[in-house]
């Protein structure tokens, strides 16, 4: 039988914890901009209304800047941060170690494509399952980050992002999206290293968006497909104005 992807719980150590802030801060020398939109995320939680979050994705340091640094601004909202994952982190020393700085708490997703239709099957229920666990911590109040990228940019660059993203959109009404840009990660932890290296970090928090004020600003498509990448796409490059523009990739911005 398949095996089922729930949420997983990181046996915390105060000593790891405390340990992987220090490493991160220690190499990563962060640069924070938009601040001030943390507390308009706080204000939408207190709302009870969805959030979720979608950075760029360049580094496994990524993940734990962002969550290290959301302690910083707001311990309140960085509580509430629940993160969905490739599932290959259960099998790496080194992202299980980093995931400390999550809160302990992750949720584990199939997004390698198999080589055969049993290895589809195992993913379409591991996605099922992963989806569920998605749905239930953004009932519970909590907040969604998730990297739409899939994995990290061997080009630096942002990559066109899979449609099928846009289904998160709709696991609970009301959901605002909050774009989130992060560089330099690259230089400190880059995909083909396992050392870090230090390194000046950048993290832009953009403002929430709401889907329905997304729907809008893209009108209606002829097919649920061309919706759905349009709606991403819309978001990526909300994203893409966040960064600098060598690492906006497949969602460059028009130039002025």
């Amino acid at each position: 039988m398949a095996e089922r992807l729930w949420q997983t719980n990181i046996k915390q150590s105060r000593l790891i914890n405390l340990g992987v802030e220090r490493y991160a801060s220690h190499y990563a020398e962060t640069t924070i901009y938009g601040a001030e939109n943390v507390e308009a995320i706080k204000e939408l939680l207190i709302q009870k209304t969805p959030v979720q979050l979608y950075p760029n994705h360049l580094s496994h340091a990524d993940g734990p800047v962002l969550a290290i640094e959301f302690k910083k601004m707001s311990p309140e909202v960085a509580k509430k941060l629940r993160f969905v994952m490739g599932s290959v982190i259960r099998g790496n020393l080194l992202t299980y170690i980093l995931m400390h700085a999550y809160n302990g708490l992750v949720i584990p997703s199939q997004r390698r494509k198999p080589d055969s239709s049993e290895g589809w099957q195992v993913r379409e229920l591991q996605i099922e399952t992963a989806d569920r666990a998605a749905e239930e911590t953004l009932k519970a109040g909590n907040v969604l980050v998730n990297f739409a990228e899939a994995s990290r940019s061997r080009e630096r660059k942002m990559v066109k992002v899979d449609n099928k993203i846009a289904r998160y959109f709709y696991f609970v009404p009301n959901t605002h999206l909050v774009p989130v840009g992060i560089w330099g990660t690259e230089s400190v932890l880059p995909p083909e290293k396992t050392l870090a290296l230090h390194g000046e970090v950048f993290l832009n928090i953009g403002q929430p968006i709401s889907v329905r004020e997304l729907e809008e600003r893209i009108g209606k498509s002829s097919s649920k497909d061309e919706n759905d990448q349009r709606l991403v796409d819309a978001l990526m490059r909300e994203v893409a104005k966040l960064i600098p523009e060598e690492y906006q990739g497949y969602y460059e911005l028009p130039r002025s």
